[in-house]
């Protein structure tokens, strides 16, 4: 199954969902939006950047457009979730110069403060302005589009009051995931050093553990294999590179980590769900 957001691809404000499906099979992928992910059944747990949070129905999950992060399930029962993936540029003509309205998506250390566990009545109100936004999102008359901007400038005033009562004047305290210490030192470890050469048996020889079983625990901690974490952390620095860097695609690919072009487009592709080049024109316009 892919992910909803590969249906968004940032050419639009946003792009609003309400699914409940059998499965959660979701398809490694890296978008340009920030999130705003609601649980709605008691069996989501959410991977980001190595920590994992089980959710209860209700928890909210923020990410920005550089955190790695991947939904799984704790049962075989149905997956429900309701979501907004946004662009913020689209709002700023409508925001006050004065007020950081987006500081919960961007002043957080990367991977920390995601989870958000409103309290029940401001719980109430984002699940109805997510279902506002859902109902109003397929209207294409002047006034709908204006309902909208405002129903989602509303959400964005509640997700930052939820972020500030749990994270910054500790009301309601969110928890801040788990993960193996041992696999903390890996992430650490690959998150510095993600462009280099990747041999398992020398990473695993210097955590001191067997391969097989760094492996086994890196998946089960982090909610993805160990190249599929370098992959993605890889193409997320190529997206930052093709946009402020002046160099090629070759010189981004090998700056990556890349020796092969091939190999560096072909994971482009997957992850991004577009080339490099289609990528790069999108972004700056010209390559």
């Amino acid at each position: 199954m892919k992910n909803e957001a590969a249906l968004y691809q940032n050419t639009e404000p946003f792009f609003v969902g309400e699914y409940l499906t059998d499965s959660c099979n979701v398809d490694i992928h890296l978008h340009s939006a920030y999130e705003i992910f609601m649980a709605t059944t008691n069996n989501v747990r959410y991977h980001i950047e190595g920590r994992t949070y089980d959710l209860q129905r209700g928890d909210i999950i923020i990410t920005n457009n550089s955190e790695i992060h991947r939904p799984t399930l704790t049962n075989t029962s149905p997956y429900g979730r309701k979501f907004i993936l946004f662009n913020p540029s689209s709002f700023l003509s409508y925001i006050h110069d004065q007020y950081p309205l987006f500081d919960a998506f961007t002043r957080r250390k990367k991977g920390h403060a995601n989870h958000l566990r409103p309290l029940k009545k401001d719980q109430c109100e984002v699940e109805a302005l997510l279902d506002k936004l859902y109902l109003i999102n397929s209207e294409n008359d002047a006034k709908s589009k204006l309902a909208s901007y405002v129903y989602a400038l509303e959400l964005f005033l509640k997700i930052d009051t939820i972020y500030k009562y749990c994270y910054v004047n500790s009301l309601v305290q969110s928890e801040e995931g788990t993960i193996d210490i041992r696999i903390q030192k890996v992430l650490d470890d690959l998150n510095e050093n993600f462009c280099a050469a990747f041999d398992l048996e020398v990473l695993a020889k210097k955590h001191y553990m067997d391969k097989y079983y760094m492996s086994h625990l890196f998946k089960s901690e982090t909610g993805f294999t160990i190249m599929e974490y370098i992959q993605s952390r890889r193409i997320m620095y190529a997206k930052n590179l093709i946009v402020s860097e002046k160099l090629t695609l070759e010189e981004v690919s090998q700056k990556c980590g890349y020796n092969d072009y091939s190999n560096f487009y072909k994971t482009f592709k997957k992850l991004i769900r577009m080339s490099p080049r289609d990528y790069a024109q999108r972004a700056i316009g010209q390559i």
